[in-house]
């Protein structure tokens, strides 16, 4: 058995890198198509409220990553956003379309724990805004019996 020299081996290596650089790319033309849909069914959800869900902390430096679906540019979308939770200051908000694959390939799996933080937070909403307008009733109600 004859051994390949190192430059044979490269060879066969960048043959192999030629022929599958076309299905990483149709691959992950598909993982972002799959995150555009993923997007627009739950911005079709009309909602209306953010939801997160936590990706990475750092418990010392306070620094985190989450996956977030909220607004950019008065738009609904699936956002990765990178901050400083001990001062409270989100220090970039990236597109997931446009996050790195290796993000967007480990966040696909949160989506359902999203889309559960989003109905918790819409259910806490409607709480709220069922309370505020009962308290506003009462209010005007008050008043309408005081003016008589």
């Amino acid at each position: 058995m004859t051994e390949k020299k190192p430059a044979e081996e490269l060879a066969g290596v960048l043959e192999r890198a030629r022929a599958i650089r076309p299905r990483l790319a149709k691959a992950t033309d598909k993982l972002n198509q799959v995150i555009e849909e993923a997007e627009k069914a739950l911005a079709a959800l009309q909602l209306g409220v953010r939801g997160e869900v936590n990706l990475d902390f750092d418990e010392e430096s306070g620094w985190y990553r989450s996956l977030v679906f909220g607004k950019e540019d008065k738009v609904w979308r699936l956002l990765i956003e990178t901050g400083d939770c001990v001062v409270g200051e989100i220090h970039s908000t990236t597109p997931l379309v446009n996050a790195s694959r290796e993000i967007r390939l480990q966040v696909i799996g949160k989506l359902p724990e999203l889309v559960q933080k989003m109905m918790e937070a819409a259910e806490e909403e409607v709480r709220r805004v069922e309370a505020t307008v009962a308290q506003a009733e009462s209010f005007t109600l008050s008043l309408m019996r005081g003016a008589k």
